[in-house]
């Protein structure tokens, strides 16, 4: 892939699109604007967040389909912290997508924790072929970590 512009899929995440609703905790305001209108204007029903505890009470309230969040959020050690506290007060499975800068993610111990991992910069239209296709329709353009969270 591009230097610039890089996903890494750990597993393919789907949502059902009749019923679409995520939470995207994003640090950075005019990320978290651009990110709820695209996602918004496919039909999608976007819940925001700036912080780890509003993402951990949006997800408490919501039940999300979908959680795609910043590894690095105000109010919490790491964003594995925050993705393992995630899966423990999750109602039921709810895929993981990491938002970052940061390469070193890729193999960290606690990746597992992550469905997904889209390295910032990328294109829209990455998360959102990530998000509304199906494993079989996904191009591949990237290198995967694993087949499938353990």
């Amino acid at each position: 892939c591009l230097p610039y512009v890089c996903t890494i899929i750990v597993h393919t995440v789907r949502i059902d699109p009749l019923s679409r609703s995520l939470v995207l905790a994003e640090a950075d305001a005019a990320s978290r604007i651009l990110f709820t209108r695209v996602l918004s204007g496919r039909g999608a029903n976007v819940f925001t967040a700036s912080t780890a505890p509003e993402t951990v009470t949006l997800v408490r309230q919501a039940a999300p389909d979908l959680l795609i969040m910043s590894m690095h959020l105000p109010g919490i050690i790491s964003g594995f912290d925050l993705a393992r506290i995630i899966h423990n007060i999750s109602t039921r499975p709810m895929p993981i997508v990491a938002l970052t800068t940061d390469p070193r993610i890729l193999h960290h111990r606690h990746r597992h924790l992550l469905d997904a991992v889209l390295l910032k910069p990328f294109a829209m239209r990455e998360l959102l072929q990530l998000i509304y296709q199906t494993p079989a329709e996904l191009v591949p353009v990237r290198t995967p970590l694993h087949q499938h969270r353990s």
